[in-house]
């Protein structure tokens, strides 16, 4: 009976042991290679608890704590690599490392990588890293064409960190590029009067003044707009732009001689290997509106000479080129190495500060690979894997989008060659109703000045030296045209 009823209670219950935490449990490897300083075997305990499905609450805390890891062993990629991946899972999890995730990122040239991440900028984070880390995510919100999500970033970057002068240029171009150039006037200028006194002047001071002229172009403010680009420095790679939205703003004014004097610079031995074909249609209308018909005829000729052979070798050999091999093809650009395809095009990629940045991460890459190649460790072995990875990735994205844009501008210029002959017969029409008009008055309009240039007596402050055939670097930006329009006033093109 007693033991019926012991049955039926059930024996003594034993004492209940709690288990250690999975995150003491996956950890204790680690920290006991930490404790005597050896960060190569915490390094490889760490990978041992990323590679457990297990342990897969505590791995982004694994991953934050390999980015330290690798940080400390001097191999800043890696370890931008394993504070990404913890990111990705929860940006809070970053904490304290974000400031040498940020630092990392711009050191190696991917700060890309740290914004697709992050996305969200950790509202934790102390406010030297938040501005840092904000400006990062607002320039990839930016390139991904997120105008609203790149406001939205901004709006932490602190007023009184080193990014804020940046943090206002972007801003400025956003707005811009959201219809608004009077709402944009106001940053560009603090964002001017901020960048005279960073680190780096030079760099910005010339994305600022175009920027600048661009705002008040679309705001049609044409003075203004010329004042901006003409504070474009000639040694900028942003001068011969400039100096072609110079003339568009003259060309708005109806003033032919300025544009034509800004777009013979265009002309020069110096430029010829400048891909711009918008400069030549804009002097051949320019021209083209005066009656100048010889020379509009010239320059359409000289058009078509120059960019259809041009046309037919893009044709050839863009659509048959993979983005990696785009990518490998505008980096030999960017050293003045030989190209597969023609420098002329590729050259205002090769100059890109994001284009240059994926260069210099792809370097970056290999350069690490290398040293932990020479690492005899777990960790290092999955660490090139990653960088490999990223490396190749990194080709694939920018070579995809420049693929992307040179197929655009393949495209546009097949365009361009249309127009120039669409052109050529509303010039043939124009001159053909001038020549009826002369069939019944005897009288073009015209007089002996079709496509001349009139002569004028110098001025006296101004001193004329005859061309001889040579051209001048330091001419550049300084040609002036003497015109006026040859059209009948009751025919005039304008």
């Amino acid at each position: 009976m007693w033991a019926l009823l012991l049955l039926l209670a059930g024996s003594p219950a034993a004492p209940k042991t709690v288990p250690p935490s999975a995150a003491t449990v996956s950890f204790t490897e680690y920290e006991a290679a930490m404790a005597r300083g050896d960060r190569l075997a915490a390094a490889d305990a760490l990978w041992v608890v990323l590679e457990d499905p297990k342990a897969s609450a505590q791995h982004g805390e694994a991953w934050v704590k390999l980015g330290s890891t690798l940080s400390e062993l001097d191999f800043p990629y890696a370890a931008l690599l394993a504070w990404s991946k913890a990111a990705e899972q929860d940006a809070s999890k970053i904490g304290a490392d974000l400031p040498k995730a940020a630092d990392a990122a711009a050191r190696v040239g991917d700060e890309r990588l740290l914004a697709a991440a992050l996305k969200v900028v950790p509202a934790d984070a102390d406010a030297s890293a938040r501005s840092a880390v904000a400006l990062a995510v607002a320039r990839f919100q930016f390139q991904e064409g997120n105008l609203a999500e790149t406001l939205t970033a901004l709006k932490l970057v602190d007023r009184e960190s080193p990014q804020f002068g940046r943090a206002e240029l972007l801003r400025g171009v956003v707005l811009a590029q959201q219809g608004k150039p009077v709402d944009a006037i106001a940053p560009m200028v603090i964002a001017q009067a901020l960048i005279e006194k960073s680190e780096d002047p030079v760099r910005f001071r010339d994305s600022i003044q175009i920027n600048l002229g661009r705002i008040y172009f679309a705001a049609e403010n044409f003075p203004r707009a010329m004042e901006a680009y003409a504070g474009v420095s000639r040694g900028s790679p942003y001068w011969p732009e400039a100096q072609f939205e110079r003339a568009w703003a003259h060309y708005r004014l109806n003033d032919m001689a300025g544009a034509l004097a800004l777009l013979y610079n265009h002309e020069t031995p110096f430029l010829q290997d400048l891909y711009h074909p918008e400069s030549e249609l804009l002097r051949t209308y320019a021209l083209f509106t005066l009656c100048k018909f010889p020379a509009a005829r010239e320059s359409i000729e000289a058009f078509a000479a120059d960019y259809g052979p041009l046309r037919e070798e893009i044709n050839a050999t863009v659509p048959a080129l993979p983005p990696e091999a785009i990518f490998s093809d505008v980096a030999a650009a960017s050293k003045g190495q030989p190209t597969a395809l023609p420098y002329r095009f590729l050259r205002s990629f090769a100059g890109e500060d994001r284009l240059l940045d994926a260069i210099r991460a792809s370097e970056a890459a290999d350069a690490e690979a290398e040293r932990l190649s020479r690492v005899n460790n777990r960790f290092a072995t999955k660490a090139v894997e990653m960088l490999r990875a990223r490396k190749a990735d990194r080709a694939k994205t920018e070579g995809t989008r420049i693929q992307a844009a040179l197929e655009r501008r393949r495209k546009d210029l097949g365009g361009f060659l249309d127009n120039v002959e669409i052109t050529r017969l509303d010039m043939m029409q124009l001159e053909a109703t001038l020549y009826e008009r002369a069939a019944v008055t005897g009288d073009t309009g015209l007089g002996d000045k079709v496509g001349r240039l009139r002569k004028t007596k110098a001025q006296r402050n101004v001193r004329n030296w005859p061309f001889e055939g040579e051209i001048w670097a330091d001419e550049l930006g300084y040609y002036r045209y003497e015109l006026r329009s040859d059209c009948p006033m009751e025919l005039s093109t304008q």
